[in-house]
């Protein structure tokens, strides 16, 4: 099956800048972030196979995000992209990074938004219950499991996710994009959606967390690399934040001050000039 490509914005022949989505979501609820950069980059999202044509999720399984690295390096090869700005995202961060380690002369810069780096205990554990065949305990996992799947419209699923008060501070148009774009029809004769990342998907997703730690030390002096991460965070909290600036410290650090995890549609145009400062300083 080819894997698909989502063209966010961008001339089609200037340098390439990929974006690696987070779990659950869908690459266009990115572009208030990612709009500044269409000037002078081509911006793309190979999406995960979670987001491919019709594919079941597999069984839960540990250690399973390499598989999105290699999915990455195998697009760049059909697309023909070389010396790409990797971006990512949680999940898509770690990802991002995998193929990296892989293959770094294929990226000219890493940038890495709260990456999913757990505390190596919370890590473990994680694994264990999911090695124990008891990955529906997971918090994360059985919220996804639980998740509203179909709404009647694009607006009633707008509404639905402005009834949450995890979407309550994001950004009108990510929030907007993400009812529009993070849905798909049911079928051809109605105006009933359903989620475009399936919830059976990102449950899977979750149980099959990669732990980085033992691999940082090799992202040491390999790219220019910048880590920006949320005060608040529960994926790269502050202590693991200051872990990893001892196991990199060639990369560009930055802290969001009064942020959580998904401060990418929260406050992009923040992080889009965070992003630029980083760029402009390495060409100047």
């Amino acid at each position: 099956m080819p894997q698909p490509l989502v063209e966010l914005g961008g001339a089609p022949d200037a340098p390439v800048m990929h974006f690696a989505i987070a779990n659950g979501f869908v690459p266009e609820i990115y572009i208030p972030l990612l709009e500044p950069f269409f000037e002078d980059y081509r911006v793309v999202s190979l999406p995960p196979r979670a987001l491919w044509d019709s594919l079941p999720a597999p069984d839960f399984a540990t250690d399973q995000w390499g598989i999105m690295a290699d999915d990455l390096l195998a697009g760049m090869d059909a697309y023909g992209f070389d010396k790409v700005i990797g971006v990512g995202h949680s999940m898509g961060a770690v990802a991002t990074v995998l193929a990296a380690l892989k293959q770094p002369e294929r990226f000219s810069h890493l940038i890495l938004l709260d990456p999913t780096i757990l505390l190596q205990d919370l890590g473990n554990a994680l694994q264990a219950a999911v090695r124990a065949n008891m990955a529906e305990r997971i918090p994360m996992v059985d919220s996804a499991l639980r998740r509203v799947r179909t709404f009647d419209s694009v607006d009633a699923a707008e509404r639905h996710l402005r009834s949450k008060r995890v979407f309550s501070e994001w950004d009108e148009r990510a929030l907007h994009n993400y009812a529009a774009y993070g849905t798909i029809p049911t079928d051809a004769n109605s105006g009933s959606r359903k989620l475009r990342f399936p919830a059976d998907w990102e449950a899977y997703y979750y149980a099959a967390y990669t732990p980085l730690y033992d691999l940082l030390p090799q992202l040491n002096g390999l790219l220019p690399t910048l880590f920006i991460e949320a005060e608040d965070s529960n994926a790269f909290v502050p202590k693991t934040f200051r872990e990893v600036q001892e196991l990199v410290p060639s990369a560009t650090y930055v802290q969001l001050k009064e942020q959580e995890h998904l401060f990418p549609m929260v406050v992009p145009h923040a992080v889009s000039q965070v992003i630029r400062d980083f760029l402009d300083d390495l060409l100047t």
